[in-house]
């Protein structure tokens, strides 16, 4: 079983629960699972999240598998930036990662 901890913003969309055990065998099985439990979370979990796995963070790596014995998973918001071009029109920029380094 993952022990999964979301962080920041998405604690909101799940009514406040934090904290989950659910049998996830990638990042890609959590998102979906989170995402069955909580529909409101798929659209930011498509969007842009990390998730860290005892302390090592991944970004974009859906298929990442999530070892058995994994002691803490954290799954946190990436945000964009806005940015503003020379014509004028504002752009996203590319999601920065919210801290660099371990958990």
């Amino acid at each position: 079983m993952a022990r999964v901890e979301l962080v920041g913003n998405l604690v909101q969309i799940t009514g406040g629960h934090a904290r989950f055990d659910l049998p996830a065998t990638s990042i890609k099985h959590l998102f979906e699972l989170l995402s069955e439990r909580y529909p409101g979370l798929a659209r930011h979990l498509e969007d842009g999240v990390a998730a860290s796995m005892d302390g090592q963070i991944y970004q974009d790596a859906l298929l990442e598998p999530i070892a058995p014995e994994a002691a803490r998973f954290h799954v946190v918001p990436v945000p964009y930036e806005k940015t503003v071009s020379y014509g004028g029109e504002e752009t996203e920029a590319e999601p920065q990662p919210t801290h660099s380094g371990t958990a």
